[in-house]
């Protein structure tokens, strides 16, 4: 019995859910990323509120 079209088709199986894992963990790769921005921009905020408030004492 010839079985290397159901491998090949396995194979391709394979090959999709690695590619569906890799985006779903970009997706989250970016996601964090961007929380991580927010997070640094109101950091940045606040230190510059900082600044100014002692600045202005």
């Amino acid at each position: 019995m010839d079985y290397s079209h159901l491998q090949e088709h396995q194979s391709r199986i394979r090959y999709m859910e690695q590619r569906a894992e890799l985006d779903r963990i970009a997706r989250e790769a970016i996601r964090q990323n961007q929380e991580v921005g927010v997070i640094r921009k109101a950091i940045g905020r606040s230190i510059i509120q900082l600044g100014k408030s002692i600045a202005a004492e």
